[in-house]
């Protein structure tokens, strides 16, 4: 599979693109940060890939999932996935006001409940 940053480099190289100091400038990064992540010492997170598939107008997730080896997300059942063992892990943040942050913990026992319910493992 191609790494992210190698996909980037080579769309930044297309006629009309950003060049890669104004595309860092635009996904609010050093260009440094940007050249770790076109030499594979440094990925994005999700909502970068998001922002950065905005900005380039291509669906970098659409051609993550696409690759070869990740055609197992398109088609699998859900028996099969399990029985393999592969994970997922995402992160989520929540926004809370802060007069409503005393929920939190009762906010979070319910997620945790959910997820139990459903098969996830909320990580500690």
């Amino acid at each position: 599979m191609e790494h992210v940053g190698k996909l980037l480099q080579e769309k930044l190289k297309e006629p009309g693109m950003p060049s890669a100091k104004d595309f860092a400038a635009l996904m609010a990064m050093s260009v440094r940060t940007l050249y770790n992540v076109f030499n594979q010492s440094s990925d994005l997170t999700f909502p970068q890939v998001v922002k950065a598939s905005e900005i380039l107008k291509y669906d970098l997730i659409g051609h993550y999932l696409k690759a070869d080896d990740k055609l197992w997300i398109l088609h699998e059942t859900e028996g099969a996935y399990r029985k393999k063992k592969k994970t997922l892990t995402i992160s989520l943040q929540l926004q809370v006001a802060f007069d409503d942050v005393a929920m939190l913990p009762d906010v979070l026992k319910d997620l945790n409940d959910v997820a139990q319910k459903r098969g996830f493992t909320i990580l500690k």
